[in-house]
């Protein structure tokens, strides 16, 4: 994460790679959460939900967590549209921890 995190920190995200950009880093979250906290993907199924159709990561339930699911895809795009300098563990942090 630390090397992937200083990698992208001032890194100029193009409107022609944003999609790219958005779609990988997305998947690494998702990915790096599910792995670090044991968790797993799931679709979102209430169709209530802002987030209905997609898919997440769910099963956070521990101390100073503020939410039970997060969306990667979501985090990925507020990342990339964070203006340089930028921390993507302060991003995830800042969902994820109180």
């Amino acid at each position: 994460m630390a090397q992937l995190d200083s990698g992208f920190r001032s890194a100029v995200i193009s409107e022609a790679n944003r999609v790219w950009f958005i779609t990988r880093i997305g998947y690494y979250i998702g990915e790096y959460l599910a792995t670090r906290y044991d968790r797993y993907w799931q679709v979102d199924e209430d169709p209530a939900s802002p987030t209905f159709t997609r898919y997440m990561v769910v099963g956070f339930s521990f101390d100073g967590v503020t939410t039970s699911m997060v969306d990667p895809m979501e985090m990925a795009q507020v990342y990339a549209d964070t203006p340089a300098p930028r921390s993507l563990v302060q991003q995830i942090d800042k969902v994820l921890v109180k």
